[in-house]
């Protein structure tokens, strides 16, 4: 039975090929080789994994592969793409969906990474700084913003108290070496940042080396915060951590 190619009879569409160039993508009937006719009033939105390829003698779209490294989670198959945009567009989705900010660096424009860092650094939780350099004596303000759909608890410092889940690490040889706020006296108590709030600290670094943690060295240097918060699912606690996401530097 001969039938004609078609959006209502995509199973008459001839598919035979020998090379990527010999597909085509038609409308309607999907990848078709180079010479098929399709008879189709479909309209169609061209997809960038759209692209036809030839496998096994046989033009496949690789919105196929695209689909199952989507369902599967397979950071493999999106390294197998062809495509470049169709290969950054599987990263790109990837990564934001499982929050694997790294995932971002695979894809191949400045902009593409600039964006995937972004949407996923608005759904976490973050700790800034109001400015990256400070001369000896200012005031450090420290803004821990909750991007999350779910509330989190953590520790804050006390003069006191080192069971914080703020810490300070100064840059040396290449490495991070961190300190918790407050001496080793106490633990605080947990506190609560619902969703999508904000909290603002100010520390002042001579204070805190005076009173706090007198024996850190707080000089001239590159420093990074680190912040550990718990998530909280009944019975069920998850600690997270988060680095600030700017250096601090003392002049």
């Amino acid at each position: 039975m001969i039938g004609v190619c078609s959006n209502d009879t995509p199973q008459f569409c001839d598919r035979s090929c020998k090379t990527d160039q010999e597909c085509k993508f038609a409308c309607g009937c999907g990848c078709i080789s180079r010479d098929e006719k399709c008879s189709s009033n479909a309209v169609c939105k061209i997809g960038v994994c759209h692209t036809c390829r030839c496998i096994n003698g046989k033009c496949e779209s690789w919105f196929d592969v695209f689909k199952r490294a989507l369902d599967t989670k397979d950071v493999a198959l999106c390294g197998k793409i062809k495509p470049i945009s169709c290969k950054d567009t599987c990263y790109k989705i990837l990564a934001i969906d499982t929050k694997n900010i790294t995932l971002c660096d695979e894809i191949s424009n400045v902009y593409g990474r600039t964006t995937c860092r972004d949407v996923i650094k608005q759904e976490q939780v973050t700790i800034t700084t109001d400015k990256t350099e400070y001369e000896q004596g200012e005031t450090v303000e420290i803004t821990v913003r909750n991007n999350l759909v779910e509330s989190i608890w953590y520790r804050e410092w006390d003069t006191k108290c080192s069971g914080t889940s703020f810490s300070i690490g100064k840059k040396r040889d290449n490495r991070y070496s961190f300190y918790p706020l407050g001496l080793a006296e106490c633990v605080m108590d947990e506190v609560e940042l619902k969703p999508k709030a904000t909290r603002i600290y100010a520390l002042n670094l001579n204070e805190w080396k005076k009173t706090k943690f007198p024996h850190t060295d707080i000089d001239t240097g590159v420093y990074k915060w680190r912040f550990i918060y718990i998530l909280k699912n009944g019975d069920k606690e998850s600690k997270r951590s988060t680095p600030m996401n700017s250096r601090l530097k003392r002049k």
